[in-house]
């Protein structure tokens, strides 16, 4: 190396090949240093700083995977206890419906009240028109009672 520091005393002009191997070997001046320090520590901060999101994105996927299914479960848990209120006040209904049929004083005002109580089921639509709505509410108003 001692070699190589006096041609660079003595100024001797090299093929750019040759000045190329020598300065391979010499120390790079200090303002290079340390500019290579401040990028291997930057690199080492980045490198840190990606390796930790990514630990924390996989954390929050799994934890987001978990939310999602935990939502699942509430909602099916929700469904369930909407079908049995349905279900018990369907039942409760009906009860009461034949409750009040069995205590008519005679089966024939027990037809006609049960003609009034219609089962939510058939309630999905209206079938009758105009001009049979007025016939059935004709029938029911008649006071000869042919109903």
């Amino acid at each position: 190396l001692k070699f190589f520091d006096d041609m660079k005393k003595t100024n001797v002009k090299l093929h750019p090949v040759q000045k190329s191997r020598i300065q391979a070997y010499q120390e790079p001046p200090k303002g290079v240093l340390a500019a290579q320090e401040i990028t291997l520590k930057r690199i080492r901060e980045t490198y840190h700083q990606v390796k930790q999101s990514k630990l924390k994105n996989e954390k929050d996927l799994e934890k987001e995977k978990q939310d999602i299914l935990r939502g699942q479960l509430k909602a099916a848990e929700a469904l369930k206890r909407v079908n049995v209120t349905k279900s018990q006040y369907k039942s409760n209904r009906n009860a009461e419906v034949n409750y009040l049929l069995a205590s008519q004083p005679t089966a024939l005002t027990a037809v006609r009240l049960q003609c009034f109580l219609v089962d939510e089921d058939f309630l999905e639509g209206d079938t009758l028109n105009r001009i049979e709505r007025r016939r059935v509410e004709q029938l029911i108003d008649d006071p000869q009672s042919y109903l």
